[in-house]
């Protein structure tokens, strides 16, 4: 996967069994790159073009980046819809279909009669719709992990099963990880073979150790890559 923007010059490779860190010391532009990229995966406008063998990739379906780490959550709105839409589909198929004509059934046959024992008339809707179970019994993706790294990990797997991302950048990851934490989620990245991006503000990879793991591209307060 090739990530190209014209402050660059050269592409950005984006490798699977590489760490890929893209480091830009210039503070105005590092904040102005991070916000385009936003801006881009939200369906807006801007200079960065993200392709795969040739074949020019749709940013927003593609790419997601990760600014708070803190405040992440797989349990957004679009990801819910996308589990009940499968869930659905899971409720329908031969080996739950009988199951599931039956609890319909036994739904309506307890509201009869719960109604019936009600001194005025009562009416509700008989087309009973499974997702609207899934709704109101708010089925979501349990989030007990005790390590930013292992949330960050089950993040990346709920999003590339339920909305096809290929791509996941990181801001100042590294800021918030201990060396023992940010070897485990390296460890587990190349493991599962996620696409990620570690968007640096500073050079500091050297205190980890973890050279060896990182494909990295440096933009320096000067603008000169390397």
């Amino acid at each position: 996967m090739i990530l190209v923007h014209p402050l660059f010059i050269d592409p950005i490779e984006i490798e699977n069994n590489k760490i890929n860190i893209v480091i830009v010391e210039h503070q105005h532009l590092f904040t102005k790159f991070i916000a385009e990229i936003f801006t881009q995966i939200n369906d807006g406008s801007g200079s960065f073009l993200l392709s795969q063998d040739g074949k020019k990739l749709d940013f927003s379906k593609n790419m997601d980046i990760v600014v708070d780490v803190f405040n992440l959550t797989v349990n957004q709105k679009k990801v819910i819809n996308k589990l009940h839409s499968s869930l659905l589909t899971s409720a329908q198929e031969s080996e739950h279909y009988l199951m599931t004509s039956e609890l319909f059934t036994n739904i309506n046959v307890y509201l009869d009669a719960i109604i019936q024992d009600q001194s005025l008339a009562l009416t509700y809707n008989e087309a009973l719709d499974i997702a609207g179970i899934f709704k109101a019994a708010d089925v979501r993706f349990a989030e007990e992990q005790e390590y930013l790294s292992e949330k960050l990990i089950d993040y990346m797997e709920v999003m590339t099963e339920y909305c096809n991302i290929e791509c996941f950048a990181f801001v100042n990851l590294k800021s918030y990880m201990s060396e023992t934490e940010l070897k485990d989620f390296y460890r587990d990245v190349l493991y599962k073979r996620f696409k990620v991006i570690l968007l640096e503000s500073r050079t500091d990879s050297e205190i980890y150790g973890l050279k060896d793991l990182e494909n990295i591209l440096i933009l320096d307060k000067d603008l000169c890559e390397f």
